[in-house]
């Protein structure tokens, strides 16, 4: 009877483990667009923009319509919005799973090296890319989902 406890707890405890524990390329491929309730954070011309962001298993991406603030560009360089192609990788900091997203290349730019850091939301919540506008703990997120193809 304790073999049996063990077992199913062992079971559990793995089952957990990789509901969201192990992501990889695979699992976060696709097209993810900008989620609705996010619109409200960007400026008035950017609330309409259909941001897309292609992630390829690969390790490459194509962006479109992203909002500009999103990548810094330099000193006084700012887009009204970003798109162009990169690669990208898992890159977990501080404890949180996240996505590194490298342009190197940016319409209308040209040849670029500049990345964006997305946290991939925690277990228990819906699978989204976020990107914090300011300060974490203002809760300004802007936040990406998959686009589920039929």
């Amino acid at each position: 009877m304790k073999r049996q406890s063990t077992l199913g707890l062992l079971v559990l405890v793995a089952a957990l483990a990789c509901e969201r524990g192990s992501l990889s390329a695979g699992s976060l491929a696709g097209t993810w667009v900008l989620v609705d309730g996010s619109r409200h954070f960007l400026l008035p011309e950017q609330q309409s923009l259909d941001s897309r962001l292609l992630l390829d298993s690969t390790g490459t991406f194509q962006a479109s319509s992203l909002p500009g603030e999103m990548a810094y560009l330099g000193r006084g360089k700012s887009l009204q919005t970003l798109g162009g192609e990169g690669v990208w990788r898992l890159d977990p900091q501080h404890g949180h799973q996240g996505l590194w997203i490298e342009f190197r290349q940016i319409d209308g730019l040209g040849e670029v090296s500049t990345g964006i850091w997305l946290a991939i939301s925690p277990r228990g919540s819906p699978l989204r890319l976020r990107w914090f506008q300011g300060d974490p703990d203002l809760g300004r997120r802007i936040e990406f989902g998959r686009l589920h193809q039929k």
